[in-house]
């Protein structure tokens, strides 16, 4: 499947992810999903399932689900832009380049 390439990707990057976003402010995970959601890509009731979990390693682990069971390339590229928004340029620009 042609969408399939994006989920490869973000498999590739999973423990790059979590650990970069674990890392960060306490409310990236948040922030990120708030804009996913404003911009079409999550809906709300992801959001919600997302930010029930209890650490922030499950609830990137949940992002990421989510946006492997949907691969387009408007969700992945809305995900690298929630990235370099929330200051995690180097980050995303490693997955974009991959």
């Amino acid at each position: 499947m042609y969408f399939s390439k994006y989920s490869e990707i973000l498999e590739k990057h999973k423990l790059l992810i979590v650990k970069g976003l674990r890392l960060g402010d306490v409310a990236d995970v948040d922030r990120i999903t708030d804009k996913l959601v404003s911009d079409g890509t999550l809906r709300p009731e992801v959001k919600q399932a997302i930010q029930a979990k209890k650490t922030r390693g499950q609830k990137v682990l949940a992002l990421i689900g989510h946006l492997q069971e949907n691969p387009t390339p408007a969700s992945f590229e809305s995900f690298l832009q929630c990235l370099e928004w929330a200051g995690h340029g180097g980050l995303a620009e490693l997955i974009r380049n991959s």
